[in-house]
């Protein structure tokens, strides 16, 4: 498989889920944007069939008629589109490799560094000490105390 296609079926699943989500919790706002940010991202491929149908399925709650007028004419499909079964994630396709940490000094956002995911506190405060622009920031000062967040931040405290 291509790293294009690769990256295409990630966003599809992390949207899928995204979506799910979203409904559930009654944000359909935010549904909406996940299909709009996917809509986008598939400017950038030819979508195979499959895909366009998943993105149906997605846009049928939020916009019944047109979803159904789509998956009867284009799709050429014989049964409703909203009796079809809801599209399902693949939690491998939508793990991340990486992540980006926001680093903090004294509350205020110095940096934001690239880490491998699930990296420990340890590590993630080794990384952020490397950068110049926390280094800056901290100018020689020891660090009273470090509040981590796993994958999403470390505030470091002087």
């Amino acid at each position: 498989m291509d790293a294009g296609r690769w990256t295409l079926d990630a966003v599809l699943h992390k949207t899928i889920k995204k979506v799910g989500e979203d409904i559930e919790n009654l944000r359909f706002n935010t549904g909406v944007s996940e299909l709009m940010k996917l809509l986008n991202e598939f400017e950038n491929y030819q979508l195979p069939v499959p895909v366009q149908k998943t993105f149906l399925q997605l846009l049928a709650p939020f916009a019944p008629h047109i979803a159904e007028e789509l998956w009867m004419g284009m799709m050429k499909n014989k049964t409703s589109i909203h009796l079809e079964k809801w599209p399902e994630y693949d939690a491998v396709m939508i793990k991340e490799e990486t992540i980006k940490l926001i680093v903090q000094v004294n509350g205020k956002m110095r940096d934001v560094i690239t880490l491998p995911a699930d990296s420990d506190e340890a590590s993630a405060k080794e990384a952020a000490l490397a950068s110049e622009k926390v280094q800056k920031h901290l100018d020689g000062a020891e660090i009273k105390k470090s509040i981590y967040i796993k994958n999403r931040l470390l505030n470091l405290v002087i």
